[in-house]
Order: structure tokens, then C-alpha cells, then sequence
């Protein structure tokens, strides 16, 4: 039986305050484009109840997220006993607790574009007050971050949402981490191709066959599936600026023709004070029609219970954001980005596992 491996909690100083060894239940989700999250069970005793205190901080030896406490619960029951109940978020999630403060526009560089949100609405803002201490961004080298763009406009957007819908869009992660010296660490990673499409590295394959995978279900489905959006931006009437934008696959005819409105009056025409041209307007409307209608994509979707200790060790062999290659048992063929991976001890039972998001459409 794989060792279980008890979490501990630090103070806001980053002090050891306790060690946590007594719970009933422990659950630790560690994500790639969004902010993981814990949920732990553990008898009530005043000894407990002061281990947790607001944003106080979870940590696992083998994970580099870390969470914190954001949610203290004491639930009595006269048959079964008290617990306490303790839930919180990675620190990925604290992004949520500033919005971007001015309307801010970003184009070009999407690390640029990042870095400059994060510098004006929580590294160094203008407003001392709002500034978060020890808080800090690390440039990427990876060429898959590099060299990608952005162009995309924010006024009073929560600075969690708009970062991670540009890096979904993108199909980056993040993660905020913290080194020995106590300063977060921001950082923008991309996941590793380990499927049959690349030959720089060894296949991952979670299948029957490798006895990784149970229990499969996959879903096709169509219902959702838009082809073709009219964009509308500022104006009213017959004044109102219209654009059109098209899925990936073409706009379609007759019955594959499928087509939605996107409002996006929110998308200004002055920039910084400054009124672009219409071209540059028709521009901004696009792209923000191009991101809405990538919302309304065919999906697939694959469920199985996924195992990894009989062939592939996560942080070993795959980690959080991997693109690896799913079979199931009739032999339909996926490749799959790990989105999560799930850290479950109940009653001294453990279970590891990932979880998976269908890039492809499926097939064989």
C-alpha cells in the first residue's frame, strides 16, 4: 500500500505550526489552468480547531501547490461524533482576490500581457495599498509559452477570470509556488506531448490493455455546436457595429450551418482615452467573437478510472498538463490533456488518479 503522506500547516510567517495525523478524510486536487483545491475531516478538539485560522496554509510534501484555509467547519452528531471540517483553495485562487482596477487592453506577447495585469493590480500597482507583499512574477523560456499572443480587453474582470480564461485559450497552465526564500512564485507552463503524434519521448497510453485504465465511458456530442457567430459591439439600432466570425471548420450550409449572436457591447472603442479606428475596432470584436464561439465546440468527453502505479508514475513519467493518449476497449483512440490530478485517503485507503480533457474528437 502506497504510504500516506500527511499534510501540515504553516502560519502566515511560513512557521510550522502543526502536523496534520489524525484525520478521518483527506482530499488534494492539483489542476494545470485553474486553481486546485483540499478538503480535509478530522476529529474537533480545541488542539485542531487552533491549527486552522485564516489563510493560514496547507502544504504536501510531494506537491509544489500549496493551499490555503478558507472555510473552518464544526459538525456535531450525536451517533456518529463531531469532525471538523476544513476546505480551501491552491494559492492560485488568491488572484481572485483583486479585480483589474482600469480598463487595460493587452495585444501581442501573451507573457507580456500577463505580466502586465499581474504588475498593475497586485505586484506593483500605482496604488500602494493594493500592492500583495512577496508576490512576484517568473518569466517562462518555454517556446510554447513565448511565442504565443494575446489581444483581449478588461475593465473590472476578477484578475483569477481573466487570467485563466487567457491561458485556457491558449492551452497553458499556471501555478503559483513557493521557494525556500518565502516569495510566491507566478509562472505560466505548458504540458508535455507524450502521445503517438511526437517521437522526442516515450508514449503514455492509459488503456485496458496496460490495465490503467476501467471502466470507460466516452461521449460524443453535437448539441452545443456552433459554426458561425454575428458580433455585435457598441451602437444601437442600425448603428451598431456587426461583425461576423466562423468556426475553425468553415461556417457550413443547409443543415451545417449553425449559427449564434455574441453581445459584446463590453468591448470599448477608446483604448487608454483613445478611440481606434473602425478597422482596429473590427479587429477587437473578432477576436473577442473567435473566443466565444470556441465555446460552442463539438465535445467529447471520456470518464474512466484511471491508474497509474502499473506502468506510469505521475511526476515521474506524466505530470499536470501532459497531452497523453487514451484507448478504450473497443478501440477508439483519444489524445487527452491531464487537467487534474486527485489525492484521495478515507479511512486509510488511498487513491491517486487523473483527470482528463479530450483534445481530439475522437475516432480510430
Amino acid at each position: 500500500m502506497d504510504k500516506i503522506i500527511e499534510p501540515y500547516v504553516m502560519d502566515r510567517q511560513f512557521t510550522v505550526v502543526g502536523l496534520l495525523d489524525t484525520f478521518s478524510s483527506f482530499i488534494w486536487t492539483d489542476r494545470y489552468d485553474k486553481a486546485g483545491d483540499f478538503e480535509l475531516v478530522m476529529p474537533v478538539s480545541v488542539e485542531n480547531i487552533a491549527l486552522f485560522q485564516n489563510d493560514y496554509l496547507v502544504l504536501r510534501t510531494d506537491s509544489e501547490h500549496l493551499m490555503y484555509v478558507d472555510t473552518i467547519e464544526t459538525q456535531s452528531n450525536v451517533e456518529s461524533g463531531s469532525v471538523l471540517k476544513v476546505t480551501g483553495h491552491s494559492m492560485e485562487n488568491i488572484l481572485n482576490r483583486r479585480i483589474i482596477w482600469k480598463q487595460t487592453r493587452i495585444q501581442g506577447n501573451l507573457q507580456n500581457g500577463i505580466e502586465k495585469l499581474l504588475n498593475e493590480n497586485l505586484i506593483s500597482p500605482e496604488d500602494s495599498s493594493r500592492k500583495m507583499e512577496g508576490f512576484k512574477f517568473v518569466r517562462s523560456t518555454d517556446p510554447n509559452v513565448t511565442s504565443l499572443s494575446v489581444d483581449a480587453q478588461f475593465t473590472g474582470d476578477s484578475l483569477y477570470d481573466a487570467v485563466t480564461k487567457i491561458v485556457k485559450d491558449a492551452n497553458l497552465g499556471f501555478k503559483v509556488t513557493m521557494p525556500t526564500d518565502g516569495q510566491f512564485e507566478f509562472r505560466l507552463y505548458s504540458g508535455v506531448d507524450r502521445t503517438y503524434d511526437q517521437t522526442d519521448r516515450p508514449y503514455i497510453i492509459f488503456s485496458p490493455n496496460f490495465e490503467n485504465l476501467m471502466n470507460s465511458n466516452s461521449i460524443v456530442t453535437y448539441v452545443n455546436h456552433r459554426t458561425v457567430a454575428l458580433v455585435g459591439g457598441e451602437g444601437e439600432g442600425s448603428d451598431r457595429y456587426l461583425t461576423t466570425v466562423e468556426w475553425d471548420g468553415g461556417a457550413g450550409t443547409g443543415f451545417s450551418r449553425r449559427e449564434v449572436f455574441i453581445d459584446a457591447r463590453d468591448v470599448s472603442r477608446k483604448v487608454n482615452n483613445q478611440e481606434v479606428s473602425n478597422s482596429e475596432y473590427y479587429k477587437m470584436l473578432k477576436t473577442r467573437g473567435k473566443e466565444h464561439l470556441a465555446e460552442y465546440k463539438i465535445t467529447t468527453t471520456f470518464d474512466g478510472e484511471a491508474e497509474n502505479s502499473r506502468s506510469f508514475k505521475y511526476g515521474k513519467d506524466f505530470n499536470i498538463g501532459d497531452i497523453v493518449q487514451l484507448e478504450d476497449e473497443y478501440g477508439q483512440t483519444f489524445t487527452a490533456r491531464i487537467t487534474e490530478y486527485i489525492y484521495s485517503c478515507k479511512g486509510g485507503s488511498i487513491n491517486e488518479y487523473p483527470t482528463f480533457s479530450i483534445i481530439n474528437e475522437g475516432g480510430n
